[in-house]
């Protein structure tokens, strides 16, 4: 279906069939309801959720995962992103009409005071006063203690600021209540992975795909997780064996592939002349792609 934007009413609905012109038209439009199928044209779901700023329970905004068949994978994708609804294709104006009136029955929803209070947070966490929606969190907890939507936002905004212990104490609360939630394991993954306790992060990043198996997003943080495992297991080994022409090579690599392109320039400086004949010219292409994306010469 192609994209479009149409009027119900007061309400704006929105079909992103695209995603480079769906976030531009999303910012410009700004609609109250967005039709997504979960793999679309140039990118998924996930994507434009992540691009547009991510989804909250107490948005002013209805948000509809389209597709063929819906799926008890689907259902858990939508629960772990705040996704509202699951519209199986194809649909018709009726359709969208009773969704309109389901977004309606939200935005009352929204009106209760914990989803107020978390509006506010939010709202200064997205126009970057973070001082500010730190002490609206902390407040919407201190008032909330049993919302799991306040303990889940306010642990993704934590770890977003380095806050690690106030991450760890909301998710903490939440995976106490609810051992299968798919988005506290995932951001104690995080945590963790941060923390530089990379085995742990992986058993809980597994923990949610069994609850939550098609966010391609755990994907990527579980690839650069292995990856930061594999180079601290480098950097020991050359501890042991300094000059090891394979092992230089390797932390060369995953420093690239890592997009950390300074860090592997400045690392190549002081161990290029250890390197073999055969290694350093295959370092060779790596450091010119590193200089050129970090904008060295």
């Amino acid at each position: 279906m192609d994209q479009y934007l149409r009027t119900f009413g007061e309400v704006k609905t929105f079909y992103a069939s695209k995603l480079s012109v769906a976030v531009e038209s999303f910012r410009q439009n700004n609609p109250q309801i967005v039709f997504c199928e979960h793999l679309f044209q140039e990118g998924s779901a996930i994507e434009l959720v992540e691009a547009i700023g991510g989804l909250s329970p107490c948005q002013d905004r209805y948000f509809v995962l389209a597709t063929e068949q819906p799926t008890d994978e689907l259902i858990s994708l939508a629960m772990e992103e705040n996704i509202d609804e699951i519209l199986a294709k194809p649909f018709s104006t009726e359709d969208v009409a009773k969704i309109v009136e389901r977004y309606v029955e939200k935005r009352e929803m929204i009106q209760r005071e914990w989803c107020q209070d978390l509006q506010k947070a939010r709202a200064a966490e997205e126009q970057k006063r973070f001082q500010e929606a730190f002490g609206l969190y902390m407040g919407a907890i201190g008032k909330h203690p049993d919302q799991m939507p306040v303990l889940l936002e306010a642990a993704a905004f934590f770890l977003s600021q380095g806050k690690k212990e106030e991450a760890g104490r909301c998710l903490e609360k939440v995976i106490s209540v609810n051992p299968q939630n798919a988005r506290a394991l995932f951001l104690e993954g995080l945590l963790l992975k941060r923390a530089g306790k990379f085995k742990d992060a992986m058993d809980r990043f597994h923990a949610a795909n069994q609850v939550s198996p098609l966010n391609t997003r755990r994907y990527k943080e579980m690839v650069d997780g292995l990856l930061m495992m594999a180079d601290e297991r480098a950097a020991f080994a050359l501890k042991t064996d300094s000059e090891n022409s394979w092992l230089i090579l390797a932390r060369l690599k995953i420093m690239t592939i890592r997009r950390d392109y300074k860090a592997a320039v400045q690392y190549m400086e002081t161990r290029r002349s250890l390197l073999c004949e055969h290694d350093r010219k295959e370092a060779d292409v790596y450091l010119a792609l590193a200089k050129k994306m970090a904008g060295l010469r």
